[in-house]
């Protein structure tokens, strides 16, 4: 197993390089800096530097279903990186990765998502050095309602 940080979209790989891919809390920072197009140029990109039957999985920050609770959007909706900037539901990556060229084999909420997020105040560093973070107040003020970890597990045709 090789862990490799790279830049997205262009990994500089050859074509089916991979046998299997996993990400984990990376491509929703793509979509909240650099917009859909780039998301889906680097979920694209990701496809091309698999190996034909290759597995993909990934988990990562997304929402449930629906707008954020009315208490909870003034918040997620302002600051320098705005939640629903990054966020986005399980069916909506889902699709994305179908739309790519994906096999899609299972998509869903990660069991015990309110967990991740309410560990994810207590240990970053802006969380964990800011009482008054507006990232912890998110996590706060949600409480499970509206913040989940969604997963998407996809297979290169061929």
């Amino acid at each position: 197993v090789m862990g490799l940080q790279l830049a997205m979209p262009d990994s500089k790989f050859a074509d089916g390089t991979f046998d299997a891919v996993y990400s984990s809390t990376a491509f929703e920072m793509i979509r909240g800096l650099f917009g859909e197009e780039e998301y889906v140029k680097s979920v694209k990109e990701t496809l091309r530097v698999m190996k034909p039957g290759a597995v993909f999985g990934m988990a990562e920050p997304m929402h449930h279903k629906g707008p954020p609770p009315p208490d909870l959007e003034p918040l997620v909706t302002t600051g320098d990186m705005p939640f629903v900037k990054f966020l986005v539901t399980p069916e909506v990556t889902a699709q994305t990765f179908k739309e790519a060229g994906f096999e899609i084999l299972d998509w869903g909420h990660v069991p015990g998502a309110r967990d991740w997020w309410e560990e994810f105040a207590e240990f970053d560093e802006d969380c964990r050095t800011n009482p008054d973070s507006q990232d912890r107040k998110i996590v706060n003020m949600d409480a499970g309602r509206w913040l989940t970890v969604g997963y998407v597990i996809a297979r290169k045709p061929g």
